[in-house]
């Protein structure tokens, strides 16, 4: 039998409003990364340079900490005992998220890194 998948579009804050808790086995989310805050390109140790600016994702800090814990809060209500979340972040942020999440009463496991290379 093969399990039923329901994708959503749009504000995922407003969205989890209509989910029923406890019912989310997987979540996956790609936030805003609070790292364009400038209109020049930005410039990441060996990494490659984030040059678009976006009127969403500029926001300090602690608007992005309030933001995700908002966020991992919601989800920790529509997620099921033993879900898993995979939360996509820019590095430097790693550590707003992680407390963040852990405040919601997310258990964090791990940072998961995946790297293109030439074949």
């Amino acid at each position: 039998m093969t399990p039923s998948i329901q994708l959503w579009h749009g504000d995922c804050l407003s969205l989890m409003a209509n989910i029923e808790p406890e019912s989310i086995e997987l979540i996956l989310t790609d936030p805003p990364y609070a790292v364009l805050k400038h209109r020049e390109a930005i410039k990441r140790h060996r990494l490659k340079d984030i040059g678009r600016y976006q009127t969403w994702d500029d926001m300090t800090m602690s608007e992005y900490y309030r933001l995700m814990l908002d966020f991992s809060r919601l989800a920790y209500v529509v997620a099921r005992e033993g879900a898993t979340i995979y939360c996509f972040c820019g590095n430097e942020l790693a550590f707003i998220l992680r407390k963040a999440f852990e405040r919601a009463g997310w258990h964090w496991r791990m940072v998961n890194y995946w790297r293109k290379t030439i074949i």
